[in-house]
């Protein structure tokens, strides 16, 4: 045999171990990537949705990063019948997605169990646990508290505090429209809005935060009750429960019958007094606030009552003036676009995300775009800023043009020439406590529990905002009730609980034969043909490529006849 074939041999033999080593470490590749994509501790999820309606808020994922234990998720799911399982189905889909996510969050604190429902024993023995009787197609949210003034009076101990999170409802995982029925007019049932983050945040923090913040409504003086759901809509039960939701304790407050404001009480709510305060409740109010207190004041929206209630001159001591008129807003004709004046329709203000400020408060409305109804709101003024504090305007009424006005008595809902056409502010959040411009804390005021904490009030060009007339109404509720819920929150000194907003309830997924496609290409089409591509090329580098035969021999790389032995 002629040298030069031996050295041919060897040649090809270096070339296919390249390419079986390159197949090889294509292949270990694939296979580590797979078990990597498989462990939970460096699995990454990446949000491509314009909107970010497949992560979690920032404030949940504090939440979710500084659990003070134990968490457990029980998912309890099961088809719902006809018409409502397609519905059913999306949010049972959109949830177990949203768990995915929280316990990327979450870690080993957050544990979630998907029970298997025609397992009647594994599910009676969980109920055993949980000391629950009924089981709804819900998320039961559970947390053993170590300490036992954190615990539910009402449950034994060893038994852990939970909190059940329904499918559908206002305190569930999303908003549900029913649809109709008739034959004539039929409306199959569709999500309105997908609440999951917030319904098992809200779980979470009520099972983990020990003792609920506590919200007192002033009541005796004319206020509307917001501890009835009677249909009253100048009530503000929706209000109430949707704090209770929230995480927050609630009570009915009167100076002249409990004396001072309990000293647990985190915000004290005065909502549209028709008749003023005695010496007794001032004197209490005076004494909540020198200790750090929070206030959320709202004005009658009967400007006749204004000046009898006294609130104008609460306003004013905390340095805010108030506008007797109502806020107008002109209205387009639906057909023209024109400017409509002359009905009371105008006085129901919708407050776009350019009129809102940076705040908190606002901060959701801004990112997602959401209006906000205000309804017979007076104008707000800030006269003077507080010392070491900072008092801002929060939601303003429209500057785009044709402007808004204030309409005075006797109202015609037209705008005179003596009225003011200028943009007015309508909500106003004033903090004192802390140097604004320096960012320092100062210890200004201190409770008697020795907590420090800096005085929070949010004035109300309007009530009505808040009452069950609007939070009630499928139109403006779903708009107005981050507000409520913010501002309160705000208040509360709760920041984390601010920002996070209903996601589109639309669930936008790519078919399941597309995703399998291209898992099929990322991770097997694309080595394969980058080793397929590395045999063309050899082969090729062995047909006319550096094996070439030396000057006289064959070109094909092979030896002449006449070499052989």
């Amino acid at each position: 045999m002629s040298r030069s074939k031996s050295v041919g041999k060897i040649s090809r033999a270096g070339i296919w171990f390249q390419v079986v080593l390159a197949g090889a470490l294509a292949l270990s590749a694939v296979l580590a990537i797979n078990w990597l994509a498989a462990r939970p501790g460096v699995r990454q999820r990446f949000d491509l949705t314009a909107t970010g309606s497949a992560s979690v808020d920032a404030s949940t994922r504090g939440v979710l990063v500084a659990l003070p234990g134990e968490v457990h998720i029980d998912v309890f799911f099961r088809p719902e019948p006809a018409p409502f399982e397609r519905v059913a189905q999306d949010v049972q889909t959109r949830t177990s997605e949203l768990l995915e996510v929280m316990k990327l969050q979450g870690g080993d604190q957050l544990k979630i169990t998907r029970h298997n429902m025609s397992d009647a024993v594994g599910i009676e023995r969980r109920k055993l646990e949980l000391r629950i009787r009924g089981l709804e197609n819900c998320l039961i949210v559970s947390h053993l508290a170590p300490a036992e003034a954190d615990r539910d009076a009402n449950l034994p101990e060893g038994v852990p505090m939970r909190e059940v999170v329904p499918l559908f409802g206002r305190h569930g995982l999303a908003a549900l429209d029913p649809g109709n029925p008739d034959r004539n007019a039929y409306r199959a049932p569709a999500i309105m809005s997908f609440d999951g983050e917030k319904a098992i945040l809200a779980a979470m923090l009520k099972v983990t935060q020990g003792r609920a913040p506590l919200i007192c409504f002033s009541r005796g003086h004319g206020e509307g009750d917001a501890f009835e759901l009677n249909g009253d809509p100048a009530g503000f039960g929706i209000l109430e429960s949707l704090l209770t939701a929230d995480g927050f304790r609630t009570e009915r407050w009167s100076g002249t019958e409990n004396g001072d404001l309990p000293e647990d009480c985190s915000v004290l709510a005065i909502l549209e007094p028709r008749t003023p305060f005695s010496d007794i409740e001032t004197r209490s109010i005076e004494k909540f606030m020198a200790g750090g207190g929070r206030l959320v004041l709202a004005a009658p929206t009967d400007p006749g009552l204004l000046e009898a209630s006294g609130l104008d001159l609460f306003y004013e001591s905390f340095g805010v003036e108030i506008t007797p008129g109502i806020v107008c807003e002109p209205k387009r004709d639906a057909a023209t676009t024109a400017p409509v004046v002359g009905g009371p329709q105008v006085a129901y203000v919708q407050a776009l995300p350019d009129d809102m400020g940076a705040h908190p408060i606002t901060g959701p409305y801004k990112d997602a775009a959401q209006p906000l109804r205000v309804p017979a709101a007076h104008g707000l003024r800030v006269a003077r800023q507080p010392r070491l504090g900072l008092a801002q305007a929060v939601v303003r009424s429209p500057r785009r043009a044709p402007g808004s006005w204030v309409d005075e008595p006797p109202f015609n809902w037209i705008p005179d020439d003596h009225e003011n056409q200028k943009a007015q502010d309508l909500v106003i959040a004033w903090s004192r406590g802390f140097a604004a411009e320096a960012g320092a804390e100062v210890i200004e005021a201190t409770r008697a529990d020795g907590a420090v904490r800096e005085n929070r009030i949010v004035f109300l060009g309007s009530g009505a905002m808040l009452q069950d007339s609007i939070l009630g109404d499928p139109r403006m509720g779903p708009f107005n009730e981050p507000f409520a819920r913010n501002l309160f929150n705000w208040a509360a000194d709760r920041e984390y609980r601010v920002s996070i907003s209903s996601k589109d309830p639309a669930i936008q997924r790519a078919p399941a034969e597309t995703v399998t496609r291209v898992v099929q290409v990322a991770l097997w089409y694309l080595p394969l043909s980058c080793v397929l591509m590395g045999v063309l090329v050899s082969f090729l580098r062995r047909r006319g490529g550096p094996d070439r035969a030396p000057t006289g021999q064959s070109g094909s790389g092979q030896d002449s006849p006449g070499s052989e032995a």
